[in-house]
């Protein structure tokens, strides 16, 4: 469960085509990182697609890209 390591604000920082983004806080840490939340359910969101997004954000690592560091799926979401 995300909400058992992070603390996730409610505020949205940013909509986009699959998802929202807010700020959450690692709870052990105070660590600091942003959560997009995508809706599985979203009619627009192919399995196969979000599959392979996790995939490539796992294999990037350059300083100009972020870095995906947690991944939790939940009934309703997933949040990267």
């Amino acid at each position: 469960d995300i909400e058992n390591k992070y603390y996730i604000d409610s505020r949205v920082l940013g909509t986009g085509h699959h998802g929202s983004v807010r700020e959450c806080m690692d709870r052990a840490t105070g660590q600091r990182f942003a959560v997009k939340s995508i809706c599985k359910s979203d009619p627009s969101v192919r399995p196969g697609g979000l599959a392979r997004e996790i995939t490539l954000l796992h294999e990037m690592k350059h300083c100009s890209i972020i870095q995906l560091v947690d991944v939790f799926e939940d009934a309703e979401y997933v949040h990267l």
